[in-house]
C-alpha cells in the first residue's frame, strides 16, 4: 500500500462478520464444534477448527420469530484475517456448507504505521485536535483515552459512537499489546513487512456497522457494491480505506472563520486512490451527486477544448446550464465557478428549446 522505505503503511482487515442462508438446516461438517453457551439473539453456537484452531464462529438458531430462522452469522477468527489465504477458506466453507451469503454485519479496516506521511507523529495530531489548532471536519463526536505522569500521554482517539454506522479509531497499538494481549501473528506481519520504529506502531481504524452505502466513482458515478469478491482484492481495500479516510478522518488547519469545510485539509495520508471514490449513500443514476458528477466532467471538457474548438464550447456551455437549471443546482454551480455568479438568466435558447426533453438523454453524451 504505496509502502515507501521511510514510511510504511499496513493494510489489513481486523474484523470481518457477515450473515448466510442455511437452508438445509444443518452443519454438514464435523469441524463445527458446538460450544455450551448462548447470545442474546441465538440459541446455537458453534466453532469451526482444525487441528485446535479455531477458524470461524458460527450463531444460529434465532430466539425471535422475527429473524429469518435459515440465517446464520459468521465471523472469521482474527487471526485468519491476516493469512494470505483467508478468503479461500471462506469461500471454502461457504461452497462446502452450501451457504448464500447475505449480508455484512460489520467490517473493520486497518492501518498500522510509525507516523503520517506528513511526518506528524498521531500523538502530535492529538494534541493541535485538543489545542484547537486542528479542528475535525464531519463526524465531531469524540473519546480520549490517556494517562498523565509529569504529562498528557494519550494512546486512542475515537470519532463517532459504538452505535455510529462508522466509527474512526486511532489508537496506539503497541500500547494495548502492552495493557491487553500481544497478538503474535499481527508483530510478524510487521516485522515482515519492514515495519519497524524507534516509537510505537499506531492504526487508524474504521469500523463499519451498517451498509447502506456504497463506494461511488467519482469520475463516471458508477455505484460499487462492497461484498466478499471484493474484500478478497488488495486493490479493492485501498479504495475502500481510502475513501473511508477521506470522508471519516478529515481535520482542518483552523482558520478561525465559519465553514470548516473550507479550511485547508490536513494531508495526513498519501493514498492511492483517495480521489477516486466517495463512500455514499445507495442512490439512482438520476440523483443530485450524479448531476453534480456530470456538471463537473462538462465544465471540465468546456475548458479543455475552449483554445481548440470554439462552437463546441458553447454548445457545451449550453447542455451545462441545461443540466444545472434543470436540476435546481444553480446556488451549488455559482459556488464552484462552474457558471458566473451574476449571471442572471441561464438560460440559453438551447435550454428554451429543450424545456420539454428527459434529462436521462444528458448521459448519453
Amino acid at each position: 500500500m504505496g509502502q515507501k522505505k521511510e514510511n510504511i503503511k499496513l493494510l489489513s482487515i481486523d474484523w470481518l462478520q457477515f450473515a448466510v442462508i442455511n437452508k438445509k438446516g444443518f452443519l454438514r461438517k464435523k469441524n463445527w464444534i458446538k460450544q455450551d453457551f448462548q447470545t442474546r439473539l441465538f440459541s446455537d453456537i458453534y466453532h469451526y477448527k482444525v487441528d485446535e484452531i479455531t477458524y470461524f464462529e458460527l450463531v444460529c438458531n434465532p430466539k425471535s420469530q422475527i429473524i429469518n430462522k435459515d440465517i446464520c452469522i459468521i465471523k472469521v477468527s482474527n487471526e485468519i484475517l491476516y493469512k494470505s489465504t483467508c478468503f479461500e477458506m471462506i469461500d471454502y466453507i461457504i461452497n462446502d456448507e452450501s451457504f448464500v451469503f447475505n449480508n455484512f454485519t460489520r467490517l473493520d479496516v486497518c492501518c498500522d504505521f510509525a507516523k503520517f506521511d506528513n511526518d506528524v507523529y498521531p500523538d502530535e495530531l492529538i494534541n493541535n485536535f485538543l489545542a484547537e489548532k486542528w479542528l475535525k471536519n464531519n463526524q465531531t463526536n469524540f473519546k480520549l483515552i490517556g494517562n498523565q505522569t509529569y504529562i498528557n500521554n494519550y494512546s486512542y482517539l475515537r470519532f463517532g459512537s459504538g452505535t455510529s454506522s462508522v466509527s474512526a479509531y486511532l489508537y496506539n497499538k503497541n500500547q494495548e499489546f502492552r495493557d491487553v494481549k500481544h497478538k503474535v501473528y499481527i508483530s510478524e506481519m510487521w516485522e515482515k513487512n519492514g515495519l519497524y520504529s524507534a516509537t510505537d506502531i499506531w492504526r487508524l481504524e474504521f469500523s463499519i456497522k451498517e451498509f447502506n452505502k456504497v463506494l461511488t466513482d467519482k469520475n463516471t458515478g458508477q455505484q460499487i457494491v462492497i461484498d466478499l469478491p471484493f474484500l478478497s482484492d488488495k486493490e479493492n481495500l485501498i479504495t475502500l480505506y481510502s475513501a473511508l479516510y477521506d470522508k471519516y478522518f478529515d481535520f482542518r488547519i483552523n482558520a478561525n472563520t465559519v465553514n470548516k469545510s473550507r479550511m485547508q485539509r490536513v494531508s495526513l495520508f498519501i493514498l492511492e486512490s483517495f480521489s477516486s471514490c466517495w463512500y455514499s449513500e445507495r442512490e439512482d443514476l438520476n440523483s443530485d451527486r450524479s448531476d453534480k458528477i456530470m456538471i463537473k466532467k462538462l465544465h471540465n471538457m468546456q475548458n479543455e477544448i475552449r483554445e481548440i474548438k470554439g462552437d463546441y464550447e458553447l454548445e457545451i456551455e449550453a447542455v451545462k446550464e441545461y443540466l444545472i437549471r434543470k436540476k435546481n443546482l444553480t446556488e451549488w454551480a455559482k459556488d464552484r465557478n462552474f457558471i458566473k455568479s451574476e449571471a442572471k438568466e441561464l438560460f440559453s435558447n438551447w435550454y428554451k428549446e429543450n424545456e420539454e426533453s428527459t434529462i436521462n438523454s444528458l448521459y448519453n453524451i
